[in-house]
């Protein structure tokens, strides 16, 4: 789908919905290019490639929204496309604190988020990286085994447009990969351990990482034994972190959990939340970032927005609509999964400032405790409350490391600890799109299963 650009498609799509009668339009057009090569075992065994094009639209019709979408894009699926998002808007209830879609204005400048390399992996390209990460799982330790794993890259470019006159596009590159190891010895078998590693160029993706992080959780988790009941200091890697602490965070200042006084912290601007040590922005604009890009998934221009400082909340994430609620600018803030999704409100690069100690170093520090690799279970991000069971993990004591731990169950508040984080490490590693450090908590109820 060549014959027209996006660009001139989206405004097309704005165009129709306007001229069918709808008071504001949006159109959200998207071209996906994605490859994938598949990891069993031994066997690098299939290689799959799919392209996609899309096309959204949001029609306005006083203060009502539809929406609708289409994987085609002509003449035919626009007029289908733009005929159905204005049925939906007649269709749906009217909002009667809509203002508008948002206006334009200057984006800034970002770097990173397209690189040529990544363009330009094939079949061997992705096959030759899957061999690396594979080498470095049998050369980490012999007693593991990879199990399975995927290298993945996508090219995506995107268009937005409507009828306040914002129309911006761009093209975005990322790689990612993920390796599952188990281990063995003696005749007992690990637990799974999972690894994975995403970029948007190729310089930054090292996929000898995901192996040998991979083989290393594996080879943790052999010979667990129980442990007694207590409460104490829990050392979260990277990907508990993110999934506990960032992901509550996010829905706390994500403005209409706020609006809808779902947030914990609704009215608590400038109040403190954590440690003085906790300080988190959302950076849009940081180069090379997992969702670097100069605009949102409305157009709004995207921006660096300091979300905590020194333990103290400063500010909410806001899509156009939450903000002009209240009389403000959006922050640039509206997530956008693909064309077949609405816009709604989601961090960009929310990133946890990084302390001066490695996990090492912190190991030394805990005098009872459990190093966590891994957290399966759920979050209340609401009231905070997490339990679940903690994966790829060991038991620490006096500084040292004694075993893995069988069937251990991990829980407490989230917002409760904030105030209880003893130190936070380095360094400071993308997870989904987070960019988190190892940090270690005290007070976190740790049970074994009897």
């Amino acid at each position: 789908m060549k014959e027209i650009s996006l660009h001139e498609f989206a405004g097309k799509a704005v165009r129709k919905a306007q001229n069918l009668g709808s008071t504001e339009a949006e159109a959200y057009v998207e071209h996906r290019r994605v490859m994938e090569l598949f990891m069993e075992r031994e066997d690098f065994k299939t290689f799959r490639m799919k392209e996609h094009f899309g096309v959204g639209v949001r029609s306005i019709v006083d203060k009502r929204i539809g929406f609708s979408h289409i994987s085609r894009l002509s003449d035919e699926s626009l007029e289908e496309v733009c005929k159905a998002a204005f049925k939906n808007a007649k269709l749906s209830p009217r909002l009667e604190d809509w203002i508008s879609l948002p206006s334009p204005k200057p984006l800034p400048k970002v770097e990173g988020i397209y690189d040529d390399q990544v363009v330009m992996l094939d079949e061997a390209g992705l096959v030759e990286l899957a061999k690396r990460a594979y080498d470095a799982v049998y050369e980490t330790d012999g007693r593991a085994h990879l199990d399975d794993g995927k290298i993945t890259v996508e090219i995506v470019e995107r268009a937005i447009c409507n009828s306040n006159g914002i129309l911006v596009g761009d093209e975005g590159t990322w790689i990612s990969g993920y390796i599952t190891c188990i281990a063995s010895e003696n005749g007992e078998v690990s637990s799974f351990a999972y690894t994975s590693r995403s970029a948007r160029r190729l310089v930054d993706f090292k996929p000898e990482d995901i192996g040998s992080e991979a083989a290393k959780l594996a080879v943790r988790s052999l010979h667990p034994k129980r442990i007694e009941p207590f409460k104490g200091k829990v050392l979260f890697e990277w990907t508990p972190t993110a999934r506990l602490l960032l992901s509550a965070i996010a829905y706390s200042v994500n403005a209409e959990m706020v609006q809808r006084k779902s947030s914990l912290w609704a009215g608590k601007i400038n109040s403190k939340v954590a440690v003085d040590m906790l300080e988190i922005v959302d950076d849009g604009l940081l180069p090379a970032g997992l969702s670097t890009s100069s605009f949102d998934g409305e157009g709004v221009r995207r921006q660096k927005t300091p979300i905590i400082m020194s333990g103290t909340l400063k500010n909410y994430l806001y899509d156009s609509y939450t903000a002009y609620k209240e009389g403000r600018e959006s922050t640039g803030n509206a997530g956008r999964g693909e064309y077949s999704t609405t816009p709604s409100i989601s961090p960009s690069n929310m990133i946890l400032k990084e302390g001066g100690k490695s996990i090492d170093d912190l190991i030394l520090e805990m005098d009872k405790g459990l190093l966590v690799g891994r957290f399966s279970g759920n979050l209340n991000p609401s009231s905070g409350i997490f339990s679940g069971i903690a994966k790829q993990s060991v038991y620490v004591e006096n500084g040292e490391i004694k075993h893995a731990v069988k069937e251990t169950m991990i829980s407490g508040n989230i917002y409760q600890l904030l105030n209880n984080i003893v130190e936070i490490g380095k360094p400071v590693r993308p997870v989904y799109s987070a960019y988190v450090p190892p940090i270690l908590i005290d007070g976190v109820n740790i049970v074994s299963k009897s």
